[in-house]
């Protein structure tokens, strides 16, 4: 189709020449170089004027134009509007004026040589067959609106002398796939490379050297798959990769102060992202668009302490969530805090801060007991695991005694539980309660203890060995073994989840555990103590994905499901992916409406 048109356009020209050849006429005395003034004839039809060395109009131009050697300037407005194909620019020209080129329709290529110091704006704005650009090294911006509505463009060369692009230098130029913007360029402007009918590049890298990215600068750049931000970006602004629909994933680089408004609205495809940086606040990643979406657990620093086989915790801002992994005088220790995080956290392995008399866990030992100090806490909840069995129980050491925290519940091999309160925290099973008496009275329950351990030992044993030979195990020696959940109504159903295992797996009593503790916690939701059930603990069988944004309403909403609903795991599961599309459906419709207004305005 551009071929049929370019070859009608050229026979209309031609007919132009034949029918109206006395215009050529009118054309006045010739440039001079010496006088720097004077006319210069296009190719095909019509001249332009040179006066003191600068192009200032032309008069029916069409076709090639050249400009002479020493001509330094192109002036507003002056080939707007034309019929010129091509332009060839001599080094001697030293400045392009506003709108030097606009709407001149069948312009197909340009080069700007280097020496060219003041480029204006709007340059080549709606050259819609304008296919290719070349900027020479010695440009240093891509000013406002150059290319605006270039709908055919689809190379530019930028060099490694630009500094900035400029505000819609890009816009609607939907044909234009990729770019290379070079190392040198430390700010995009507002709306650069958006796209108001979609389209447009399908990939960009943002180099280190930039610094500021304006607002809506890729908004509607419905073909961009893959975005690189470089380490000096300090900040994503309002609207930046609105509507970028093809995007599918993103890594926002530490030195982003703050995300703006709306940053990432509409990006369906975006489904997870990577950012530890200081604008990581909740509610401003909402605002950008980002709280449907995944990020990525953020890694807290651990280093030596001061004090002996001590760590400490540094905490990235944004950053709420720390492991800190075993050694020879800590257990493995999860720090996972509900606000925000504090700088840091030292962890010191420590003795038993009670009486052995005055504890309430079966242990006399300091290789469990950590003391836990955080300077100046807000008083907010912070949820702690230690490594442990899933018997134990999560104690802590506050006004004088040891408390039980609260909310336990227990995964991947730790127990844990909530406080706001810190000082030594153990992990351990508790203590059997013993009434005051005699000596002997105190012995024998020591003694019924010992036995009920040894009793727990040989159930575990037991169970190790039965499973090897891939045969069933009773409720009475599950519940010997210390595994709760396990009752005869879901024995069979149990044993058959077992054997299906691997034989590495159906002997691993951690393993057993785990299934063990998802068996307790159907059993709890299939009761009237469902509304006890906290998300942490749908989370830890699997029911809930520890990144869900709505977890306390997915627990809601199967709490209000009728006992019958809540039977077995697979209803339960299936309860809340229904009620997970059903939030996402809602959100997505109000999206779409929030989405009409900002569609028609970009439009």
């Amino acid at each position: 189709m551009r071929r049929i048109l370019r070859v009608f356009t050229t026979l209309s020209i031609l007919a132009s020449s034949l029918l109206f050849a006395h215009s050529a006429s009118a054309i006045g005395a010739l440039y001079s170089s010496d006088t720097g003034s004077g006319d210069v004839r296009c190719s095909s039809y019509g001249y332009f004027t040179v006066l003191n060395r600068v192009v200032t109009g032309t008069t029916d131009c069409s076709g090639a134009a050249s400009i002479p050697d020493g001509v330094t300037g192109i002036g507003f407005y002056s080939f707007a509007y034309s019929s010129i194909t091509s332009i060839a620019i001599p080094s001697s020209v030293t400045s392009i004026g506003d709108v030097a080129f606009e709407e001149a329709h069948y312009l197909e290529s340009i080069r700007i040589p280097g020496t060219v110091k003041d480029l204006g704006t709007r340059l080549f704005k709606g050259d819609y067959n304008l296919t290719s650009a070349v900027f020479e090294n010695g440009i240093t911006a891509i000013p406002a609106g150059t290319f605006h509505t270039a709908q055919f463009l689809n190379s530019v060369t930028i060099p490694k002398s630009v500094t900035s692009i400029g505000y819609q230098a890009f816009w609607n130029t939907y044909r234009l796939t990729s770019i290379t913007i070079p190392n040198s360029v430390t700010s995009i402007g507002e709306s650069a490379f958006g796209q108001a009918y979609g389209g447009g590049l399908t990939s960009v890298t943002i180099p280190d050297s930039v610094t500021e990215i304006g607002d809506n600068a890729f908004r509607g750049a419905q073909n961009l798959t893959s975005v690189t931000l470089g380490s000096s970006l300090t900040a994503i602004r309002s609207g930046t990769f609105a509507y970028a629909r093809a995007l599918t994933s993103i890594t926002i680089p530490n030195s982003v102060q703050w995300i703006g408004s709306e940053a990432f609205l509409d990006t369906p495809r975006l489904l997870s992202y990577s950012y530890c940086g200081p604008g990581a606040d909740i509610s401003a990643l909402n605002y950008a668009g980002l709280g449907d979406k995944t990020r990525f657990a953020c890694p807290a620093v651990i280093t030596a302490g001061s004090e002996p086989n001590s760590k400490v915790v540094s905490f990235p801002a944004g950053v709420t969530v720390a492991e800190i992994p075993a050694s020879t005088s800590l257990p493995a220790i999860k720090l996972t805090f509900a606000a925000t995080a504090p700088q840091a956290v030292t962890v010191i392995p420590t003795t038993n801060s009670a009486s052995l008399a005055a504890t309430p866990f079966m242990t006399s030992g300091s290789s469990k007991i950590v003391d836990i100090q955080i300077p100046n806490h807000d008083g907010s909840d912070v949820t702690i695991c230690l490594e442990g069995a899933s018997t134990d129980h999560l104690y802590h050491y506050t006004a004088g005694e040891w408390v039980e925290l609260r909310e336990r519940s227990y995964a991947n091999g730790q127990v844990c539980g909530v406080t706001n309160t810190f000082s030594p925290f153990t992990a351990a099973p508790a203590k059997p309660t013993i009434s005051a008496g005699s000596a002997a009275e105190t012995a024998a329950a020591e003694a019924a203890a010992a036995k009920r351990e040894a009793e727990k030992r040989e159930a575990r044993s037991e169970i190790v060995r039965r499973f090897k030979e891939s045969q069933a195990v009773t409720v009475e020696t599950y519940q010997n073994a210390g595994f709760t959940g396990i009752t005869s109504s879901n024995i069979n159903e149990f044993n058959k989840e077992i054997l299906k295992l691997p034989i590495e797996q159906r002997v691993d009593l951690a393993e057993i555990s785990k299934v063990a503790r998802k068996y307790e916690v159907v059993g709890l939701i299939g009761t009237d103590r469902v509304k006890s059930v906290y998300p942490s603990q749908y989370i830890e069988v699997g029911l809930i994905p520890a990144e869900s944004k709505i977890k306390s309403m997915l627990a809601k909403a199967v709490s209000g499901l009728t006992e019958n609903e809540r039977s077995s795991y697979e209803a339960i599961k299936a309860a809340i992916v229904a009620k997970t599309a059903e939030i996402q459906a809602r959100k997505d419709r109000l999206a779409k409406v929030l989405a009409r207004p900002l569609a028609q305005n970009g439009k």
